[in-house]
């Protein structure tokens, strides 16, 4: 065997190698990016859970959120923790929806704009919170703002 042949064997080795490489790292690529999107939707309903949870164990919010539905007006403290508590839950939705398009899971984004949707449909003393962070949320994530509003139309406030 001369030095040409070794050279193509050799060649032909390493060509292998990179194909069996290119292999590994598609496969490995795919689980990281089903991982990223579990990962988004454990703590998508890891957000949703500590709120409920939060209502559950003190009644005090709850007493906030009837009154907010009812359209009372809420005193200093009612405000600032009815407040915070849209914050971390429409904040949260931006965030698990943007994960979820990062990743072009659609099927993961449907639940999180189905949730809102129910959400202010249910509790319409939401709606006002909605249209404060509304500029917040269109910034950060403008689809998930429009597919939540085209869904319920009188939710914008300037229509």
């Amino acid at each position: 065997m001369n030095w040409g042949a070794l050279g193509s064997i050799a060649e032909a080795a390493a060509a292998i190698a990179v194909l069996a490489t290119l292999i590994y790292i598609a496969i490995q690529t795919r689980r990281s990016a089903a991982a990223a999107v579990s990962e988004g939707w454990l703590t998508t309903q890891g957000t949703y859970s500590n709120w409920r949870t939060a209502f559950f164990s003190d009644r005090s919010l709850s007493k906030i959120l009837a009154k907010a539905n009812r359209g009372e007006e809420l005193d200093e403290e009612e405000r600032i923790q009815f407040h915070f508590f849209c914050d971390e839950i429409f904040c949260g939705a931006v965030v698990a929806f943007a994960s979820t398009e990062l990743t072009g899971d659609k099927d993961q984004s449907e639940p999180d704009i189905e949730y809102l949707v129910q959400l202010l449909g249910a509790l319409p003393g939401t709606i006002p919170e909605w249209q404060r962070l509304r500029p917040v949320m269109i910034s950060a994530s403008p689809k998930l703002v429009e597919s939540v509003e085209s869904r319920i139309p009188h939710i914008r406030g300037d229509a």
